[in-house]
């Protein structure tokens, strides 16, 4: 859509309405829409969407939209009974303005593209993004339509290989030393050959925002650490979070003007706009419509990528990086995200860079992987939260980016600072949901301390990315049940039972007989049949292998 300015000096452009479809007839039907951020989703129906996340763009804490209004960012799937037909609309860019669908009490779906208010000369024109629609009979004919579309745009992913590896956070959190990087990474080498990349998650760093400056803890710099990983055969990996800085940081001291700034000004504080921050509060935000900020954020990755050999970079809060607030240089949010975003790009050069945190659509084709769910926590609840959230993202897997559902947890947490425990079923079933999805696949738990018994369960998890890293396909929205093909040979079906109190009856089915295997058990189930029938106990899950004769074991 091409939108026009009047004879004006400057007009503001208000937010504009680009398409609309009566879908009163579908008010009942399910859906799934995403937030603005990664951590909001919404599922239910258009008459009662039903929010899947832990946070949303319209709570207390983020404060995007009003709380009396849901909006569906990015893209919006309709499940059409009774014929379980799909229908999706969505934005297939996203280079300077958000777009999100809202529907409204007349039955009115409407498309909204946020302008923030751009300023435009007199009869200068702009063009808008329009949404682009599809229909089909599953899931992934409707979705892959829509990533060739934003592919058109964004282009294809630049890897096709997850990543494999340990991450500090979920066990230490940010209380880690060089010693212990040192052990896990030794230990990861000797028990898990496979997971090559060691993540040093937050805590290394003197300050949010100075991020080549190491902590006290970290004798010798983080290149100790960097030296003992690479002794363990391993490859390091690096967390920042680099459109935010604390009060107390070097950068925001001597660089203050670099920071989005009130009309006295003096940097705002990100509680003032929204959510604060979860450590070393408040933060404060990088304002990346200019020159400075951008350069050295390309010159701290660069210094990473090559004083450090870094080979995958964590970025995590970059939601405080695309906030709607006044900047040095007029662009919207999205441009001033995305231009901060490319040179962090240009610094990492060939290493993998993980969106966390993040606006998704403004991150298209600026990200190698993203994280498609909120942090694991060792507890039912959250396996399941989890679970829905990379269940609806899992399409976007080597389509848009490497997914990333977060961190494999099989052990309990019990320390001073954190005490975490779940049961052994809840623990499989946070596995099974892991199997399902492919992606990276990270371990989260100490690796110093691991149970015997949950070698079993991440062994079979490598051997399933050695024969496809692809995500299952989903047979509708409830998605209680998928199926992925691991070879000619071996078919895996994944069952899911959300409910609290109900069992539920799973039926699956091949075209030909074969032999029906338990996937974490390796036992077998049934011999030489079409279909297999299973119960699947409340708050639990099943992997069930379906094999061809004459096949070696599983």
């Amino acid at each position: 859509m091409i939108v026009r300015a009047n004879n004006a000096e400057i007009e503001q452009l208000p937010n504009v309405i680009v398409a609309s479809w009566d879908l009163s007839l579908w008010r009942d039907q399910q859906v799934l829409g995403d937030g603005f951020q990664m951590l909001c989703q919404w599922r239910g129906t258009l008459q009662h969407p039903q929010r899947v996340s832990r946070c949303a763009d319209n709570d207390n804490d983020y404060r995007r939209y009003p709380a009396d209004q849901v909006r569906y960012y990015n893209y919006l799937i309709v499940e059409v009974e009774p014929s379980k037909a799909y229908w999706l609309c969505g934005f297939a860019s996203c280079d300077q303005f958000n777009g999100y669908f809202q529907y409204r009490d007349q039955g009115l779906l409407v498309a909204v593209v946020e302008t923030e208010q751009l300023s435009l000369a007199a009869r200068q024109e702009l063009s808008l993004p329009m949404p682009v629609c599809v229909a089909g009979h599953s899931i992934d004919e409707v979705t892959s339509q829509f990533a060739k579309a934003i592919q058109h745009h964004h282009g294809v992913p630049r890897f096709n290989n997850s990543l494999q590896g340990w991450c500090s956070w979920y066990h230490y959190y940010e209380h880690i030393t060089t010693d212990i990087i040192a052990a896990n990474s030794d230990a990861l080498s000797k028990q898990f050959p496979q997971a090559k990349v060691v993540l040093i998650d937050d805590g290394y760093q003197r300050a949010m925002g100075d991020w080549l400056l190491p902590s006290d803890k970290f004798a010798g710099g983080v290149e100790s650490a960097i030296d003992a990983i690479e002794r363990a055969n391993c490859q390091p990996g690096i967390w920042l979070a680099p459109f935010i800085a604390e009060r107390s940081s070097q950068l925001l001291q001597q660089h203050p003007d670099w920071f989005v700034r009130n009309q006295q000004g003096r940097p705002i504080p990100a509680d003032d706009i929204t959510y604060g921050g979860w450590r070393c509060t408040p933060w404060y935000l990088l304002d990346t419509s200019q020159d400075g900020p951008c350069q050295y954020l390309r010159d701290t990755v660069a210094a990473m990528k090559q004083r450090w050999g870094i080979v995958l970079f964590k970025l995590d809060a970059l939601y405080w990086g695309a906030l709607q607030v006044p900047r040095a240089n007029p662009m919207t949010s999205v441009e001033a995200y995305r231009r901060g975003l490319a040179a962090i790009r240009e610094g990492a050069g060939d290493a993998v860079v993980l969106g966390c945190n993040a606006p998704m659509w403004p991150s298209l084709g600026l990200v190698d992987a993203m994280r498609t769910s909120d942090d694991i926590h060792r507890h039912m609840h959250r396996f399941s939260q989890l679970h829905q959230e990379n269940a609806c993202r899992s399409w976007q897997h080597n389509k848009l980016w490497q997914i990333d559902q977060d961190c494999l947890t099989v052990s309990d947490l019990d320390t001073a600072e954190q005490q975490q425990h779940a049961s052994p079923s809840e623990y499989l079933f946070h596995a099974t949901s892991m199997l399902t999805h492919g992606g990276n696949l990270i371990l989260g738990d100490s690796v110093l301390a691991m149970p015997s018994l949950a070698h079993n369960t991440i062994q079979r998890l490598f051997d399933r990315w050695q024969q496809s890293e692809d995500s299952a396909k989903y047979h509708d929205l409830d998605f209680s049940q998928a199926r992925l093909r691991l070879s000619a040979e071996l078919e895996l079906f994944l069952l899911f039972n959300l409910h609290r109190d109900v069992t539920q009856q799973h039926i699956v089915s091949c075209d030909e007989p074969v032999d029906w295997f338990d996937y974490w058990q390796q036992i077998p189930l049934a011999d030489q049949q079409t279909e297999f029938r299973c119960n699947v106990e409340p708050k639990q899950a099943r992997a069930i292998l379906a094999k061809r004769r004459g096949q070696s074991s599983a």
